[in-house]
């Protein structure tokens, strides 16, 4: 009995412990929210909350309790996401998405980006093109005609011009201005910026709105029912507010905007938001467009799953499927795509279930066999009957999967900065924001999200690049990688690439990584050469070198003053021994 109460008082100890971490990571997210501070704060609370003993030298043994608040952590998640972005965290029928209709045009119309308003007035999935758009053919040539004099530099200013939506067989207005901006491949590129007089009226833009004309927050929340055609009762019904208090609010906004009925106010509120939005420019090119990401190119499986990919180097070169980490995702920079070329090498890389514009699994159970079943249906569609790997960080788990799923089909790999089955012990040498992460997909799933969630709030505040430097000035090899001309915006691209598969897809993603899949890696072929940098911030060296001894494999090559970067910052050298290797294989 007595051993009973000592056990159960241990316990109760236990959990008093994680629970004070766990508020005074929850402190640290509110701080942040509220004030707009570095996420830096946040990640050092999480550390604590993972690693209580000072540089991650063990796991706490008290994560059981993490599962725990798993539940709790949900309502913080939703009044942490509206702070940070400024918006009304009680307005629960309101969300926080794009506002106002907004389009990015190039390559003659041929090309279309644009955010959900857009997608749902025009009724199209992005990327399409112009003519796909079911508008008058008048109303498609003066489009077409502003992008050409904004590419031949005649455009000066905005150009307001009037849009025939054939379906809504209604007229709207648009106003064209002229976009600078970086390709993602790299170039400076013009386009035609698009913003249509559509609003979906949702929290960010009545919030706008309502600052503008001084109305209160709970003035703000009515405008919000009646903008998008509810009545004063059903109003106060969805409120639950009396009748008479909604009748004084709206008698208050028609003041404020020195208006007489609420039709006047949809027309000015929709006026004023035309006129002060900005232009929308694609994700590469500034810090406000997440909606914008970079698209690469859809391949429709014979599936009928929809996913995007990056055709790199030479077209019909030798195949080789990149399996790419978080970052820098599905991108390289212009030198590597030309050593690729110079080389002969067709590379592709695909973007995983869920992130950019790759379809989502049926179920996200089933994650990594919707990545396995892709790769396979890609090579299929192409005739790559025979391939090679180039596997870069956390790709690893997926490219074992896939060899086996291909059965005999892959040559040979080619594992830059790849990772290894993570076990416990390796998480005190990882970088704290990786090892943080690494113990959140395992233990905590929704701390992890609740990050994601502030972080991404904050990158759309700060830009990707402040967000970014923020994050990596603590590391010199990192932050070089970020400040140089060609490496940085791809880590860029790369950052709202991880940033579109949501908290779901960039989960799924980590657990992938964090399982063992020690067993699968043996479906790899055996030919395979390791490069790997000295001072990779998540997989140090030394756990590659004992990794490899037990798979009987060679050493890796070593890059004594890199990091993560190898395969931007090496361009040339990866690109001469992947070519040097492989052409020993096939001979």
């Amino acid at each position: 009995m007595e051993n009973l109460l000592l056990s159960e008082h241990k316990i109760t100890e236990q959990r008093h412990r994680f629970s004070q971490r766990f508020l005074v990571f929850l402190d640290q997210a509110y701080e942040i929210a509220e004030s707009s501070q570095s996420i830096d704060g946040l990640m050092a609370a999480a550390d604590s909350l993972f690693f209580p003993l000072s540089g991650g030298a063990a796991l706490a043994t008290d994560l059981a309790d993490a599962y725990r608040s798993n539940d709790s952590l949900d309502r913080h998640i939703v009044r942490l996401e509206a702070l940070v972005s400024g918006a009304d965290p009680d307005s629960e029928q309101l969300n926080s998405d794009p506002y106002l209709a907004s389009l990015v045009l190039t390559d003659n119309g041929r090309r279309a980006i644009g955010n959900a308003a857009a997608a749902a007035l025009l009724g199209c999935r992005f990327p399409c093109s112009l003519y796909s758009v079911e508008m008058s053919e008048t109303s498609r040539k003066d489009v077409l005609r502003c992008l050409r004099d904004a590419e031949s530099g005649c455009l000066e200013g905005s150009r307001v011009i009037k849009i025939e939506l054939l379906e809504h067989q209604r007229l709207y207005f648009a106003r064209c201005t002229k976009l600078q901006f970086r390709g993602p491949d790299g170039n400076d590129r013009t386009g035609l910026g698009v913003l249509i007089n559509h609003v979906d009226w949702q929290k960010n833009a009545i919030l706008k709105a309502a600052k503008m004309f001084g109305l209160t927050r709970a003035e703000a929340h009515l405008l919000g029912y009646l903008l998008r055609g509810c009545s004063q009762t059903a109003a106060a019904r969805a409120m639950s507010k009396s009748r008479e208090t909604v009748r004084a609010q709206a008698k208050s906004i028609l003041r404020k905007t020195k208006t007489t009925q609420m039709s006047d106010v949809i027309q000015l509120m929709t006026g004023y938001m035309f006129m002060t939005e900005d232009q929308p420019a694609p994700a590469h090119a500034a810090p406000a467009t997440a909606d914008f990401p970079d698209q690469g190119e859809v391949l429709r499986l014979p599936n009928g799953r929809r996913v995007q990919i990056n055709r790199l180097g030479q077209k019909g070169g030798r195949p080789l499927m990149f399996f790419h980490g978080l970052y820098p995702g599905p991108f390289i920079t212009p030198t590597l795509n030309d050593q690729f070329r110079a080389a002969g090498f067709d590379v592709l890389a695909a973007s995983r279930p869920g992130f950019n514009g790759t379809d989502a699994p049926g179920e996200w159970a089933h994650f990594e066999q919707q990545v396995t079943e892709d790769v396979v249906a890609i090579c299929d569609v192409l005739g790559w009957t025979k391939l090679d790997f180039l596997v870069h960080q956390t790709g690893t788990s997926f490219a074992c999967r896939a060899a086996q799923a291909l059965e005999g089909r892959v040559g040979s790999a080619v594992m830059v900065g790849a990772s290894v089955p993570i076990k416990d012990d390796m998480l005190k040498t990882m970088t704290r924001d990786a090892r943080v992460a690494a113990a959140a997909v395992k233990y905590a799933p929704k701390v992890l999200e609740l990050i994601f969630r502030v972080s991404v709030a904050q990158l759309r505040q700060q830009g990707s690049y402040t967000f970014l430097a923020n994050k990596m000035a603590h590391s010199a090899v990192e932050f070089e990688t970020l400040d140089h001309p060609e490496t940085g915006p791809v880590i860029e691209r790369s950052l709202h690439h991880l940033a579109s598969g949501g908290p779901e897809a960039i989960m799924q993603d980590g657990a992938c990584a964090m399982s063992d899949w020690e067993t699968a890696y043996h479906y790899l072929p055996k030919r395979q050469l390791w490069l790997h940098g000295a001072r990779d911030p998540v997989i140090n060296v030394q756990f590659v070198r004992e990794f490899l001894e037990r798979q009987g494999q060679a050493a890796p090559v070593i890059y004594a003053d890199r990091g993560g970067d190898v395969l931007l910052a090496e361009a040339k050298d990866v690109v001469a021994r992947l070519s040097t290797f492989l052409d020993e294989g096939a001979a």
